[in-house]
């Protein structure tokens, strides 16, 4: 077997460059306040180079660091590394300006706290706010290792829909508590999570529904975390089927129960889909929330396919949404005691900025979320 020597030295180039961002961030992201940032994900990993070509553009640096679509890419790599700009190059020929551009990939880095194994032998460590005695607790001890949330705790797409469906700060607690930069359930009570609890479903510590209550002020964290692992099942089984039932429906001419067309309301997605919220989120909220149906019966809370909260606000606040179900009733719904919540489409107009709200809302009040989705 003849060995290429030019495809040696590329890769004995790549895996320099790789050594010396890993050992150049591991110093940087090393702190002296008993946290630490470690590479997650790196079982297996090769690392390589990607080299793009753009239209001429200015700005970009060395280090700098660039968001791709890796979904292409084995399991593994998509959720756990990033694109490192390691070389630039610039060219002008027959009138067109072209930037190259070299990103050598590097592994993201999980926070994790740096334990003194001298000091633990003659020093008692400091007890935590939100620590679990893991060593007597008779129920699961509620550790990352115990649930592998990785995937979750980085879908940003279910994190919007929890931020929608549970409340913004709801779903922050969730999220944090899971992390374990928060201690406590505050928001979100124990009928919420048993009473959104997907039905039959058991977490991988053993937690479901009927355990909710004995772990909601014993070991919050493994509940939040099974809840988590939960609904990410839920929610990926939901959606999975979704888009292309509503693909379909709109090849086929298909109708929701009350004759809007799935057309229709494809149009209105694709014309206010922007910024947090895409067309595909808009598609898994209506199908998950009232399978793409416009209407609701008149005694329930919630109102319209995206199960907007009707109930009055307490004193000193507004409920913003009694507005939008007011202005976009549209007649009887399919049945007896059902309203229709529609007006030409703008119920979807109006509802769609506050689920990006919500979700903005969520990052800015969940500690970690800057920590794992940079």
């Amino acid at each position: 077997m003849r060995l290429d020597k030019t495809i040696i030295g590329q890769n004995v180039q790549t895996a320099t460059e790789y050594n010396k961002l890993y050992y150049a961030l591991n110093a940087q992201l090393t702190g002296s306040n008993g946290v630490k940032k470690i590479p997650g994900g790196t079982s297996g990993f090769i690392p390589f180079n990607v080299n793009l070509t753009l239209d001429g553009v200015s700005g970009v640096k060395i280090y700098n660091k660039l968001e791709l679509d890796t979904s292409f890419l084995p399991n593994g790599y998509p959720t756990s590394l990033d694109f490192i700009v390691t070389g630039i190059d610039h060219k002008i020929q027959k009138g067109d300006w072209e930037t190259n551009l070299t990103l050598t990939m590097m592994p993201k880095f999980d926070t994790v706290e740096v334990v003194d194994v001298r000091q633990s032998f003659d020093v008692a460590p400091e007890p935590k706010d939100f620590a679990v005695d893991e060593t007597t607790s008779s129920g699961p001890t509620g550790t990352l290792n115990n649930i592998n949330n990785t995937d979750a705790m980085r879908d940003k797409n279910l994190w919007l829909y929890l931020a929608w469906q549970q409340g913004q700060g709801g779903a922050a607690e969730h999220y944090d508590i899971a992390n374990g930069t928060r201690d406590k359930y505050n928001k979100v009570s124990i009928g919420a999570i048993e009473g959104n609890w997907p039905a039959g479903s058991v977490a991988s510590n053993g937690i479901d529904a009927s355990k909710v209550s004995s772990n909601y002020n014993t070991n919050p964290r493994a509940l939040a975390q099974a809840f988590i692992e939960v609904y990410k099942k839920f929610y990926d089984g939901k959606v999975s089927t979704k888009a292309q039932k509503f693909q379909d429906g709109i090849s086929t001419g298909k109708t929701e129960r009350n004759g809007i067309s799935y057309s229709e309301m494809s149009t209105i997605f694709n014309e206010v889909a922007t910024g947090e919220v895409s067309y595909t989120n808009l598609v898994y909220f209506a199908a998950i929330e009232n399978n793409f149906n416009i209407d609701s019966a008149t005694s329930n809370t919630f109102k319209g396919m995206f199960q907007i909260d009707s109930r009055p606000a307490p004193p000193g606040r507004t409920n913003k949404f009694i507005p939008i179900i007011t202005a976009t009733k549209d007649g009887p719904g399919h049945a007896a005691g059902y309203t229709k919540y529609w007006k030409n489409g703008n119920y979807i107009r109006l509802v769609y900025p506050f689920i990006g709200k919500k979700f903005k809302s969520f990052k800015n009040a969940s500690r970690s979320w800057k920590t794992l989705n940079p």
